[in-house]
């Protein structure tokens, strides 16, 4: 739970970034390019629910994470190469592996997989390489200098988490502020340093799309290789939507209230990040709208990612899987409010290409990682029981109807 003292400084940080940025937000969905499937390693693939998720995942990740989308959602990013959405299907689908999106893994793509139906869902669809876990660091960690941190984070993730070793270093364009110096703690040692990882990549990555971006889309990076940049689904502008800190007031919400102080069975993410009011005149993160929710959701899944790169190294448990859980369940919650109470907002979102193939390529990628760590005691704090949440039925049909309009079953 370290890394929640460290969110809530990084919020107050990334909302400051994102109103200098400004709030308004348009623009056409662009691609990498192709953006093929790195790996083998497929979301479907043993799929326990992939249909079904959430979990949060605070811990050695939780990094500080809201004023990062806090402001990565906001302004978040334009100018990913061309065609990301159109690109998205391509990439997102490109390279699954055998038997990726072999029927409908607990309803992540009902039937669409074997094409009979249709073409395969894209969160069914979305594979990419796992971490190297074996590759050895040993010389790395025997070479660490506490002077030069930078240089130890770049060779350890290209070893094992490449990716992430790609984040921080669009992360680190921002000449005004040093993602990595500013989020890790104790740099008296490698070890303590490959610990803080999950941290490091999250906010950098928040960091990257906001490079990436500017005022008129919200970009985010999944891979180097698969880049989505969508028009509005902010808090204000072109295609504003209603403020994620709604979702607070949802009939769900009971099931895992905010802590507010306390600490068991209650939902700390949501005293970070659906804080505010926003029919008051103060600007709070919670005022964001939908792309700083789907922002954390992409950064939450490189946290959790990363806690799996390193998991050999930790030696105490985590809330990884925790995080990224319960933005999935945030993602569900709001596309629900916005169904029945912004059918505006509703229909903008699943009317529009790429915030479909954002929403279920961040859905895919994060059961891909998900059941890649189920059972990991080092990267859950209480995942099961969130993920209970993610299970309801009634929210599960929420990402299914993202499918269909998607054009998948």
């Amino acid at each position: 739970m370290r890394s929640i003292v460290v969110a809530t400084v990084l919020a107050t940080f990334l909302v400051t970034a994102c109103e200098s940025r400004g709030r308004s937000k348009k623009g056409d969905a662009v691609s990498s390019g192709d953006a093929t499937s790195q790996g083998d390693a497929s979301a479907a693939d043993g799929n326990d629910g992939l249909a079904a998720g959430d979990g949060a995942s605070d811990g050695a990740s939780d990094g500080a994470s809201d004023g990062a989308s806090d402001g990565a959602g906001d302004g978040a990013s334009d100018g990913a190469s061309d065609g990301a959405s159109d690109g998205a299907s391509d990439g997102a689908s490109d390279g699954v592996a055998d038997g990726a999106s072999d029927g409908s893994a607990d309803g992540a793509s009902d039937g669409s997989a074997d094409g009979s139906d249709g073409p395969a869902c894209l969160d069914a669809a979305y594979s990419e390489a796992l971490p190297n876990l074996g590759a050895n660091i040993t010389a790395e960690l025997n070479a660490y200098k506490s002077s030069d941190p930078h240089s130890f984070v770049y060779a350890v993730l290209a070893k094992r988490y490449p990716t992430g070793e790609y984040l921080v270093r669009e992360g680190m364009k921002d000449n005004n502020y040093d993602c990595v110096e500013n989020f890790l703690g104790d740099k008296s040692s490698g070890e303590s340093v490959v610990t803080q990882l999950s941290t490091v990549v999250h906010e950098c990555g928040h960091l990257a799309d906001i490079n990436l971006g500017g005022f008129s889309a919200a970009a985010f990076i999944i891979r180097p290789d698969l880049i989505f940049s969508c028009p509005g689904g902010s808090y204000a502008g072109p295609d504003s939507v209603f403020a994620r800190s709604l979702i607070a007031q949802d009939k769900f919400g009971p099931q895992r209230p905010k802590c507010n102080g306390g600490s068991q069975g209650c939902d700390f993410y949501a005293d970070i990040y659906l804080d505010g009011d926003p029919g008051n005149s103060q600007f709070e993160g919670g005022d964001q709208g939908f792309d700083s929710v789907l922002e954390e959701a992409t950064q939450y899944v490189n946290s959790l990612a990363t806690g799996y790169a390193f998991h050999d190294y930790y030696g105490f448990a985590t809330s990884e899987r925790d995080g990224i859980l319960t933005f999935l369940w945030y993602i569900q919650r709001y596309l629900h409010m916005a169904r029945n109470k912004f059918p505006e907002d509703h229909a903008f979102l699943l009317g529009n290409d790429c915030w479909r193939d954002s929403i279920l390529t961040v859905w895919g990628r994060a059961w891909l990682y998900l059941n890649a760590t189920k059972g990991n005691q080092a990267l859950g704090l209480d995942d099961a029981a969130i993920e209970k949440l993610v299970n309801t039925p009634e929210l599960l049909e929420e990402i299914q109807r993202v499918r269909e309009a998607d054009g998948c079953l």
